[in-house]
């Protein structure tokens, strides 16, 4: 999940220690201005976007990284800090995705001495590797990793996505079940998000990425296609598809197949909000759908699941915890199937004894079964406070049930499956690292600036009762919940040295439904911000931390958040960890992957979305900014998901201003993407150097330069 190394300054560690950013090649700044929506951008590092000059680029990266490798590895507590994650992460088998169809159940496993995840199969043969990446030989990139796969029907196939070094573009392989033979041809390039779906017994359906790249982004104008592998293959679903629906470049074309119906899903996705279309499985076999639109974008479809002629759609356009809508494809009135209230809808999926809901509140995941597909609902009690994810449907001989994960704060993640109402271990789990158990989850709420109280869960030592350290992550994007229990042996080894870790529920995220995402995201951003805030100064009111002693971190999107909060805030925040974070949001349109953000961030093509961005733009904020906590910036120059050059402009300009006083630094990796598929020998080391960053950085005393909060600051106004 996370990545590796360094690039920009490097401060001293204390007051007589030798300034590296003496001897640091520092990123030079060249003067470009431009004027947007009347508004004048001073920006010295556009350079560093330059396609032409990404050598310069990642030359200034790796220098960087390696004095600050070099620093962090000096820091006492980083030695023993490598020693618990690895503990923790290799305490036993750690597995994942659970899928169920046939006679067969397959996981993937990261066991003790593993670098990255195998596959697994069981059967009446026994339990075996299906696939290990250990044994690919390596590409220049680095090594392979599974990313993801998908099933056929039976279960005697499994298509699996595999790329290397990090990178999430690669190909989809077919291996067979009972002997671990690669068969058919592969498909590529295919992005690691999208899997096969079986259409027929020989014929499949994939998204494809496009052959000519549009404004130099992977990720504008793919297209879903069908065939037989190794033949040709015929486009049924994208921009430009004869015959087919209108649909954006920005879109992704996605299709689902289910054995329960001829019918078959197809979506325009932007990330959220997808618009959802049906055709028949033998239109789609010919080459030939004709696809019916269902819903539209502004439904805000959250789920989605087809059994019969009947097409359900969890839509949160009426509702904003969610409803659930059923169609009939043979035409008719919508009709609104009864759920439980006061929960936020997360998931449908129908199995021929009727329909399974996941759903939400607060963060704490419930399961619910509709036997026939009719309320009411029952609730299917779990066994522990948990996250459901890979919630699936369960192809077996007679199509009954779902399987699906459950993680909790210190519980590791662990298979299950459901029939007929009844919950059974799939009997594949994980090994608790041991010294979670000294470890307890509690939930608080921090009252926000217009008085919306936030979610907010700490996890730290049973009965601590001192100030202690406290390191809060924030993602608030894309209605992902992050007080939602999720198992992290990383996190959990920063607790367990005696520090507090802390999930912010912001706006943007689904905590409290739709309208809790929509309170956080484009020109609302704003108040996701203050509700970091709020987050912090409750750990402050309830006597487990204090100023200076408390560090933020955001990933990916969380870089619309925790580094902004940080410009805004210097005097509550001793350290920033940014992880291949979007820096430069107002950047987006020129950015690999930065279109598919539009619908989620703002479109910087409009001044209203524009305007939005520079809000949440921590590069634009820096001139404004009177202070900045010392910083550890992580990027992946592997990354397809998030421009490596947005951490790499916002470390050059922080060094630029703040560097004779804090330190500003970046890990970078040679194998680096976005996270999935990192080595994990590659993220203990990663993790031992942020969290001895960071309990540096937090001592008592070491951050003792006094600042103050600037009213005036304001990244709304990032020409100033």
């Amino acid at each position: 999940m996370r990545v590796l190394v360094s690039v920009a300054a490097l401060i001293a560690c204390s007051a007589n220690a030798q300034d590296l950013t003496d001897v640091a090649t520092k990123a030079p700044a060249e003067a470009f201005t431009e004027t947007r929506y009347g508004q004048t951008i001073d920006d010295p590092y556009r350079w560093m976007e330059d396609q032409s000059r990404k050598d310069d680029l990642a030359k200034f990266v790796h220098e960087q990284s390696n004095l600050a490798v070099a620093k962090l590895g000096a820091l006492p507590q980083r030695a023993e800090y490598a020693k618990i994650i690895d503990s923790a992460i290799r305490a036993g088998a750690q597995v994942s995705t659970v899928r169920v169809a046939g006679s067969y159940t397959f996981w993937r496993q990261l066991d003790p001495n593993d670098r990255l995840a195998k596959l697994m199969v069981r059967s009446a043969a026994g339990t075996r590797i299906l696939f290990d990446p250990a044994k690919e030989p390596a590409s220049a990139a680095g090594p392979a990793a599974v990313n993801g796969y998908s099933v056929s029907p039976d279960g005697k196939t499994v298509a699996l996505h595999v790329s290397f070094g990090g990178a999430e573009i690669g190909a989809i392989r077919f291996i067979e079940s009972d002997t671990g033979r690669e068969t058919l041809s592969r498909l590529a390039p295919v992005w690691s998000e999208f899997q096969a779906q079986w259409l027929t017994a020989d014929k499949v359906i994939f998204t494809r990425l496009p052959d000519q790249l549009i404004n130099n982004d992977p990720f504008l104008g793919m297209v879903a296609v069908v065939g037989k592998p190794g033949g040709t293959f015929t486009p049924i679903l994208g921009p430009d598809v004869a015959g087919g629906p209108e649909f954006s470049p920005t879109s992704f074309p996605l299709v689902k197949v289910s054995v329960l119906s001829d019918w078959v899903i197809g979506l325009a996705d932007n990330v959220i909000d997808p618009a959802v279309f049906l055709a028949r499985r033998a239109d789609l076999a010919a080459g030939k759908p004709a696809w019916r639109k269902f819903a539209e974008s502004s439904d805000k479809i959250v789920s989605f699941t087809v059994k019969g002629d009947a097409l359900y759609l969890i839509s949160t356009r009426d509702v904003s915890d969610g409803q659930i809508v059923r169609f009939s494809a043979a035409g008719g009135a919508r009709q609104i199937v009864p759920t439980p209230k006061g929960q936020v809808l997360t998931g449908i999926v129908a199995a021929r004894d009727g329909l399974y809901l996941s759903s939400r509140r607060d963060g704490i995941s419930h399961l619910f079964w509709m036997p026939g597909g009719k309320g009411p609902a029952k609730e299917i009690p779990l066994p522990f406070e948990a996250d459901l994810n890979g919630f699936s449907f369960v192809p077996i001989a007679d199509g009954s049930g779902a399987s699906f994960m459950l993680a909790g704060w210190t519980t590791a993640p662990r298979g299950y499956v459901v029939r007929a109402g009844k919950l059974s271990a799939a009997g594949v789990e994980s090994t608790t690292w041991q010294g979670a158990s000294g470890l307890m989850a509690h939930r608080e709420t921090a009252r926000s600036a217009d008085g919306t109280m936030v979610p907010m869960v700490i996890v730290d030592r049973a009965g601590a009762d001192k100030i202690r350290p406290a390191l809060i992550e924030a993602y608030g994007s894309y209605g992902a919940s992050t007080a939602t229990p999720s198992y992290e042996p990383y996190s959990l080894a920063w607790s367990a040295r005696g520090s507090a870790m802390v999930y912010c529920g912001t706006r943007g995220g689904s905590e409290r439904g739709r309208a809790w995402h929509d309170g956080g995201r484009r020109e609302n951003k704003p108040n996701a911000h203050a509700d970091l805030v709020a987050c912090a100064e409750r750990l402050i009111e309830l006597g487990i931390s204090a100023p200076k002693r408390i560090a933020i971190t955001g990933t990916s999107a969380g870089g619309l958040l925790a580094p902004v909060v940080a410009e805004k805030r210097p005097d509550l925040f001793g350290a920033l960890v940014a992880r291949v974070a979007i820096m430069n949001a107002t950047r987006l349109e020129v950015a690999e992957n930065g279109a598919n953000n539009f619908v989620e961030m703002g479109d910087p093509r409009t001044e209203a979305g524009w305007r939005a961005l520079a809000a949440q733009d921590a590069y634009l904020g820096l001139p404004n900014a009177v202070d900045l906590p010392d910083t550890l910036l992580t990027i992946g120059l592997n990354d397809h998901r998030v421009s490596p050059w947005m951490s790499a402009k916002f470390a050059a300009r922080a060094q630029a201003k703040f560097g004779d006083r804090r330190q500003i630094l970046i890990r970078t990796e040679k194998e680096g993407g976005h996270g999935s598929g990192s080595a994990r020998d590659l993220q203990v080391q990663e993790f031992a150097d942020i969290f001895a960053f960071l309990e540096d950085r937090l001592a008592a005393g070491k951050t003792s330069s006094s600042t103050t909060t600037d009213p005036e600051h304001s990244v709304e106004n990032p020409g100033k």
